[in-house]
């Protein structure tokens, strides 16, 4: 089995505490525009940040999870999420 030993300032490391961050500052959701638009905009500096298709894939991963324990009050569709992150449409 291929295992290793991540450096403690490796890429992969460093996105994993930034991603971790993310997740405890967001993880009780709530149901209001300014809950919101701060998720986003950390979501956006964090893919920003990393910039790889895993980072985007974390991130986006924790807004569906975050959407999905506020249905049906919250309603954000994924497509403009993606748009919102990367400033482009998806394929």
């Amino acid at each position: 089995m291929g295992e290793v030993k991540l450096p403690k300032d490796s890429p992969e490391v460093l996105m994993f505490r930034d991603y971790w961050k993310l997740l405890e500052t967001y993880w009780i959701s709530e149901v209001s525009e300014e809950y919101w638009d701060k998720v986003v905009a950390d979501s956006k500096r964090f893919y920003e940040r990393h910039k790889t298709p895993f980072a985007l894939d974390l991130v986006l991963s924790l807004l569906n999870e975050l959407e999905r324990k506020n249905i049906p009050e919250r309603n954000v569709q994924i497509e403009s999420r993606y748009r919102t992150i990367t400033g482009s449409m998806s394929e």
